[in-house]
């Protein structure tokens, strides 16, 4: 009898295949899906990289011409075939400490961008599509890379208690009377950023001490001491606190002037509370103000004690204006000022702060008789400050565009070593 051919194996390897087909075409799409990820990954690294460098180069102008410079950047880059779209929020100022390698987000001094390019759900972009990865429920995949881009790459950190920006003026820090400057405390620098051949001008026994006076230019001493390392030639600096935003201005209230022996108090303790007084504030006639925190936004007369005494505890103060009107400080003889800087909020540590739009023939005054006592960070960008007799503890810091100190005024600058300068090129550091 003739046997019959059995098709059981064929019929065996088709349920086979037909088993195992899926599952092979899923390793390798998921091979295929994984190089695509890793492509995509190194294009938002190389747009991170590129945006990082371009907003740091512009921070000394400000964090918003950063932002700018960096989303630009990243368009000019694409990852997943598209132009890589970077939200506000992906651009962070701060601090790179080139020691440990780490960013700190709204550190200061100001020294880096970090920039972070995504493709992930919710961001401008997307999050990346898959070819393959529909077969085991997977058809996106987020996708993050970052970097961090920082001035002076390569350069020194210099700790100042005193920096004028100015940069080209002769006698940018000019002292003469028998005045005198101290910068204690940590031992910081006097940086000088004029590079005129007088950049600092001392005679008739005035006296600087400090750890050092650094200067672009160079100086013209004559009859007067200097305690200190003197360095010419250094190099040009930036602004450290370019960054810093101005405060947004709340409900006008005018302004606040006491007369007459008048005692008032004002400020309910909060520190980042906010007070617009677009006529400024003024202390006359032995009256007797106290401010208990609070940002105060002044405008007009600025800041006037004429006569009396002057409280503000944990205030800061901006000063601005606009056209020929422009607020500054003034501390007049037989007045007695105290002053300390918020602890918290953005401002923390700022004691005064000018609008850098003033122009640079205003300044802020203390005439001889006044006494002045400030803690913070005296931040005057575009004017310069006038000292004519009398001793005063200045902040912690002045930040100013110039200074001049005469008639035997002694001028006491208590650093602690924040917002140091930077010095040096530009460097990146990636994945971060």
């Amino acid at each position: 009898m003739k046997k019959l051919a059995t098709h059981r194996p064929r019929g065996m390897m088709t349920v086979w295949v037909a088993v195992c087909l899926p599952v092979l075409l899923a390793f390798v799409g998921l091979g295929l899906d994984t190089g695509h990820a890793y492509t995509v990954g190194q294009e938002l690294q190389s747009a991170a990289d590129a945006a990082a460098l371009s907003g740091v180069s512009q921070l000394s102008t400000s964090f918003a011409a950063a932002k700018t410079a960096a989303i630009s950047a990243a368009a000019n880059n694409n990852a997943a075939g598209a132009s890589v779209q970077l939200a506000n929020s992906d651009v962070v100022e701060g601090n790179y400490n080139t020691s440990s390698g780490t960013f700190t987000a709204n550190g200061t001094p100001y020294n880096a961008i970090k920039v972070t390019a995504r493709r992930t759900t919710g961001s401008p972009g997307g999050a990346v599509n898959l070819f393959f990865g529909g077969l085991v429920g997977l058809s996106t995949v987020n996708i993050t890379r970052a970097a961090v881009a920082f001035t002076g790459g390569g350069g020194s950190s210099i700790s100042a208690g005193v920096i004028l920006l100015d940069p080209s003026s002769t006698g940018s820090l000019d002292m003469y009377g028998g005045g005198t400057l101290t910068v204690g405390g940590s031992g910081g620098t006097v940086y000088v950023n004029s590079g005129a051949a007088k950049a600092v001008e001392m005679q008739n026994g005035a006296t600087i001490t400090a750890a050092n006076l650094d200067i672009v230019g160079d100086d013209s001493v004559s009859g007067s001491t200097i305690n200190a390392t003197v360095n010419t030639g250094q190099q040009s600096i930036t602004d450290p606190l370019a960054a810093l935003a101005a405060p947004t201005k709340t409900t006008d209230l005018g302004s606040l002037n006491l007369y007459n022996g008048t005692t008032e108090t004002v400020g309910t303790g909060d520190q980042t509370a906010v007070y617009y007084y677009s006529g400024g504030i003024s202390v006359n006639s032995g009256s007797k103000l106290t401010l208990n925190g609070g940002i105060y936004i002044l405008g007009s007369y600025g800041l006037t004690i004429a006569s009396g005494t002057f409280i503000a505890n944990n205030c800061m103060f901006y000063f601005t204006g606009s056209g020929s009107s422009w607020a500054v400080a003034t501390f007049e003889g037989g007045t007695t000022t105290t002053i300390t800087a918020p602890t918290t909020g953005t401002y923390a540590g700022m004691a005064l702060f000018q609008d850098r739009s003033t122009p640079s023939a205003d300044s802020l005054v203390v005439d001889n008789g006044a006494t002045v006592s400030i803690s913070g960070t005296i931040y005057l960008p575009s004017i310069d400050v006038n000292y004519s007799g009398g001793t005063h503890t200045l902040g912690n810091q002045i930040i100013a565009y110039g200074f001049l100190i005469d008639n035997g005024a002694a001028l006491a600058v208590n650093y602690d070593g924040r917002n140091a300068i930077t010095t040096g090129g530009t460097g990146v550091a990636l994945g971060q």
